[in-house]
């Protein structure tokens, strides 16, 4: 019983150590934005986020990191992060104009056909 407790409070403080690590993540790929690494920095700590379900936190990480790294590899894919994040924040209409940005701008993207569900779910619940 004693090591479950141990495990337990191990994950817990790994748990609570999250969002302060990726906040460092952040600070310092966006303070050493000229570094090759730094984009990978910013979008990792972003994706933590989502999957920790703070989507206005990422969402905001994810607009500047854009607006930053246009040029990053995963800048697709940050695009479609932006509206999903939209979505699970619960605003409908940003979500919409994110997909139909992404599906513009990269109709043949992987994510390109979960994108278009997303959107078709969106705009039949808000008909």
């Amino acid at each position: 019983m004693k090591k479950l407790y141990i495990i337990l409070a191990i994950v817990i403080a790994c748990c609570v150590m999250i969002i302060p690590i990726t906040a460092f993540m952040i600070r310092t790929g966006f303070k050493h934005q000229e570094k090759p690494w730094a984009a990978g920095l910013v979008y990792r700590g972003a994706a933590v986020r989502m999957r920790l379900q703070q989507f206005g936190s990422a969402q905001r990480v994810l607009a500047r990191a854009v607006e930053v790294f246009p040029d990053y590899k995963d800048v697709p894919r940050a695009h479609y992060w932006l509206a999903l994040c939209a979505e699970k924040s619960g605003n409908a209409k940003e979500a919409i104009s994110g997909y139909n940005d992404f599906l513009g701008r990269w109709p043949k993207h992987p994510w390109a056909s979960q994108a278009n569900r997303r959107l078709s779910t969106l705009e039949a619940q808000n008909m």
